[in-house]
């Protein structure tokens, strides 16, 4: 079945002469994507090759970014709704026009950001696009049927710009190092952003987790003898719901950050699985502990209504107040460690106790994450990736895994042998990551 809209990545590379930074931005424009976009991307350096691309996808809609726009996400717990840009840019389009973008020029758009839709391109004749020579523009042999870019959608998209030298140097440098003031406005948000999630990623906690717990759906074969798994929110626990436990069964909590790995002790040890807001309220204020919320983007302490409404909807999960409380009760009284460990440089000592016994194993997306799509380029990650999986599946080869890969894809019921052997055959780079499973999730 073809997906509605496919994603593309138009080629602008030649424009800059550093094609080190040119490489970057290209790869920060497809890690981007992924943050809300599982499926394959196209990439070409002519529009009108590009196009053809997408449509022989069997896509209805072509979203085009030119390698060095970021498409934004925000923080946004499970479950949470927001704005996507594509349906944004889709709405935009009426019932006539076939293409939106933002208008920079007579009959031209900015190449950053644009869609099409392919069956009235097709049907208008397939009119010819062409990129300009010295600006980053797109022009349209046919200028009608060319719609406005919507207001709502500016913010959900960021260009890098990295031919302005202001931009490049911001790009080469630290973020936390960058003079934000020499950035045009969007960029500068930008940069001032990301250099405050990357600050605080080492002594982060997520107090809830911002995946659903859809992709725990799958066949096992036994109850758990032992679960090895990030300490983040409560999807440890839905984990052992999902497969079963027993009273031998081993926890181990591993973590970068020291901070998330003490909170996750302190509740296994002092929480009674109840109110979990009363609970936290007098032990959350701001210091060197950041907690994941939207209410402490700013650096502010948490608010108790966000407390509240995430406790509240955490119930939901789990079908009450009762139901959560009595599984918390049993699963506390398990074996608990936990282990300070950083998985794109050393992730052996993860798994150091891990035997062939029966295993799951939860990662989140630590090999996508803002912290590591920063700090790593793609290769990086992706053999930093491949490495873990390697362990795993030595210590364990029928572990069950779950989490992201290098490409943010879901990987959920794969078991680590199988999975080890097929990603190490795969070749589908950026482009079309592996899909290992049917699970599709929005880390």
């Amino acid at each position: 079945m073809s997906a509605r809209f496919v994603y593309a990545v138009l080629d602008v590379r030649d424009r800059l002469a550093d094609r080190d930074l040119a490489d970057r931005c290209r790869e920060l424009t497809f890690a981007w994507s992924r943050w809300s976009y599982p499926g394959a991307i196209v990439e070409h350096a002519d529009p009108n090759a590009l196009l053809v691309l997408a449509a022989m996808r069997g896509a209805r809609y072509v979203f085009v970014q030119a390698s060095g726009h970021l498409v934004v996400e925000t923080l946004r717990p499970k479950d949470a709704q927001a704005p996507e840009l594509v349906e944004l840019l889709i709405r935009a389009l009426g019932e006539r026009d076939w293409l939106v973008g933002r208008i920079d020029a007579p009959g031209a758009v900015r190449d950053g950001c644009w869609l099409v839709d392919l069956d009235r391109w097709h049907a208008r004749g397939r009119p010819r696009l062409s990129r300009d020579a010295t600006r980053p523009l797109v022009a349209c042999d046919d200028a009608s049927g060319i719609a406005a870019f919507p207001e709502a959608a500016l913010k959900l998209g960021r260009e890098l710009e990295p031919e302005r030298a202001a931009h490049a140097d911001a790009l080469r440098a630290e973020p936390d190092r960058v003079d934000t003031s020499a950035l045009a406005p969007d960029l500068g948000t930008f940069v001032a952003s990301l250099a405050r999630t990357l600050d605080r990623s080492r002594r982060g906690v997520f107090v809830w987790n911002l995946e659903r717990y859809d992709d725990l759906v799958f066949a096992v074969d036994e109850p758990l003898d032992a679960l090895y798994t990030v300490a983040a929110g409560f999807k440890p626990d839905a984990i052992l719901r999902a497969c079963g436990f027993h009273d031998r069964t081993r926890v181990v909590f591993f973590d970068y950050s020291e901070s998330a790995l003490a909170f996750r002790r302190q509740l296994v040890e002092e929480w009674d699985g109840r109110d979990l807001p009363a609970y936290l309220w007098p032990r959350l204020a701001p210091g060197d502990v950041h907690y994941w919320l939207r209410s402490t983007v700013h650096g502010g302490a948490p608010t108790r209504d966000e407390l509240d409404t995430l406790w509240a909807r955490e119930l939901d999960d789990w079908g009450g107040a009762d139901a959560f409380a009595g599984h918390w009760a049993a699963t506390r009284r398990l074996e608990h460690r936990y282990v300070s460990v950083d998985l794109l440089n050393a992730p052996e000592h993860a798994v150091e106790t891990m035997t062939h016994e029966a295993t799951a194993v939860w990662w989140s997306n630590a090999f996508s994450s803002v912290y590591s799509l920063w700090n790593w380029r793609y290769a990086e990650r992706t053999q930093a990736y491949a490495r873990w999986i390697r362990a795993v599946a030595h210590k364990s080869p029928n572990a069950l895994l779950i989490g992201a890969d290098a490409d943010n894809t879901a990987i959920a019921g794969a078991r680590a042998a199988d999975y080890a052997a097929r990603l190490a055959a795969w070749r589908g780079g950026m482009h079309e990551p592996l899909r290992a499973s049917a699970a599709t999730l929005r880390f």
